[in-house]
């Protein structure tokens, strides 16, 4: 082989292996409540896997958010996780008990 042909030939491997590495979900943004991945809608099942995994690093797990003012290749998740339970039970101890026990009035 040829020194041309060498050089040829790992140009084009590297190349082929750009390509291929580039046409998968990427993160494109972690926040502790949210996960932005570029994603085209056929690598959702993918994106969705990669936001479990980021979640979970913060005992978490995503769900979907449905946003209207990203584009199709951008796929948004919610990190959730045990404290949106802890608040919510918060809030129904902290509400007033109310007495339903109903007196009978007697008229006369």
């Amino acid at each position: 082989m040829t020194s041309k042909s060498r050089n040829l030939f790992i140009i084009i491997s590297f190349l082929v292996l750009f390509a291929a590495c580039s046409g998968g979900p990427s993160i494109q943004s972690v926040k502790d409540d949210k996960v932005t991945i570029s994603a085209a809608p056929e690598d959702f099942l993918e994106a969705y896997e990669m936001a479990q995994k980021e979640c979970k690093i913060n005992n978490k797990s995503a769900s979907y958010i449905a946003d209207q003012t990203s584009s199709l290749k951008t796929v948004a998740f919610d990190c959730i996780g045990e404290e949106v339970d802890t608040v919510a039970e918060a809030e129904a101890e902290t509400q007033p008990e109310i007495d339903t026990t109903s007196e009978e009035v007697t008229t006369q």
